[in-house]
């Protein structure tokens, strides 16, 4: 919930994503009991996803316009599968 309030990209907040990241993988790595390492296992998966959407965020945002949404490396090999209307080609 913390990062919907404060939507934000960019490499400060990157570098402060990954830093908690770091804190939360070690408190893992660290746990005395089994529910402390249960807290640690949330702390780090909620961590994971905030520096996945915010790394995959500031890149998208960063991209020119024109490459927004592209996927250069899978385009020449599936527009041979694909028509243009974006269904499958039958037979």
């Amino acid at each position: 919930m913390i990062l919907v309030k404060w939507p934000q990209t960019g490499l400060a907040r990157l570098v402060w994503v990954a830093a908690g990241y770091a804190a939360a993988m070690a408190l893992l790595a660290l746990s005395p009991t089994l529910r402390a390492g249960v807290a640690a296992a949330f702390l780090v998966g909620t961590a994971s996803i905030a520096f996945l959407t915010t790394g995959n965020s500031t890149i998208q945002l960063a991209a020119p316009p024109q490459m927004r949404g592209a996927s250069p490396g899978y385009g020449p090999p599936l527009s041979s599968v694909l028509p243009r209307s974006g269904r499958w080609q039958s037979g």
